[in-house]
């Protein structure tokens, strides 16, 4: 199994649930399901073209107001994860789940040629389970996770009477965000600089 790294992370879990809930109507209103050539999709997730995270492609977590901490978790992770330290480019998004929803069996990164890495961070959860590679992991608030982009990942069944909430992502180098990224996209990456 690739290597799954797990990093305790101190945010604001009441605001990030906060700005997730009050955006997540206005995301879903405003923008339409991502698509290329004409097909819609939901990120392979089974979430459905009516989810916030069918909108991923029209939106950046890291833009939003309040988040800087966020960055800089997202960032001091990767650098452990990897053993680097380096400029990178994230794609970041937030998943609201309901009683009953499960995301399904997919992955973000299909090309062998590319070193994406991907990740999860759980703000409210029932402690469910996400799997990775079929190996089951604890969801724990405040916990984010990285992983290849490459790994199939998945949850349980979603049980609760609270939403679930998660914020999910996708790390690049400048090499590949510069050469696989189309270019209508890359403008919504943010660029979290070494220092």
């Amino acid at each position: 199994m690739n290597k799954i790294g797990l990093f305790h992370v101190n945010l604001d879990l009441d605001y990030l649930k906060k700005i997730i809930l009050e955006k997540e109507k206005d995301i879903i209103n405003n923008y339409p399901p991502c698509g290329h050539d004409g097909v819609l999709t939901d990120g392979e997730t089974g979430l459905g073209l009516e989810s916030l995270t069918s909108r991923y492609f029209h939106f950046n977590v890291l833009e939003w107001e309040g988040v800087e901490t966020l960055r800089s978790e997202i960032k001091r992770c990767y650098d452990t994860f990897t053993s680097t330290s380096q400029d990178i480019y994230v794609q970041c998004w937030a998943n609201v789940m309901r009683d009953g929803e499960k995301i399904n069996s997919h992955c973000h990164n299909h090309r062998s040629d590319l070193n994406i890495i991907s990740g999860n961070l759980v703000i409210q959860s029932n402690e469910m389970s996400t799997y990775y590679e079929g190996k089951g992991i604890r969801n724990q608030e405040g916990v984010l996770t990285l992983f290849p982009g490459s790994v199939y990942h998945w949850t349980d069944t979603y049980r609760g009477k609270k939403e679930r909430i998660t914020v999910a992502f996708d790390v690049r180098t400048y090499k590949d965000w510069s050469e696989d990224v189309w270019d209508d996209a890359k403008y919504h990456w943010v660029k979290l600089p070494n220092k």
